[in-house]
């Protein structure tokens, strides 16, 4: 994936999980290079899919419902 690719992912994920930013530092995206941004999307993915919160997990399943839809 390319960076213009991954941005808008990552943003993406902090519009439905804003907690990532309290374990993630997304600060400057557009300076980081490709392989920084491929690692943080990973990372965005592990704490998406290994947080317990019941809160966490509905707006997990409305995520993927949009990425179905999409």
């Amino acid at each position: 994936m390319s960076k213009k690719d991954i941005i808008p992912l990552i943003n993406l994920y902090l519009d439905i999980y804003p907690e990532i930013s309290d374990h993630i530092d997304l600060t400057n995206l557009e300076e980081k290079s490709n392989n920084e941004l491929s690692e943080i999307n990973k990372e965005c993915l592990f704490l998406i899919s290994g947080y317990g919160n019941e809160k966490l997990r509905k707006k997990e399943i409305i995520f993927l419902l949009v990425l179905l839809c999409v």
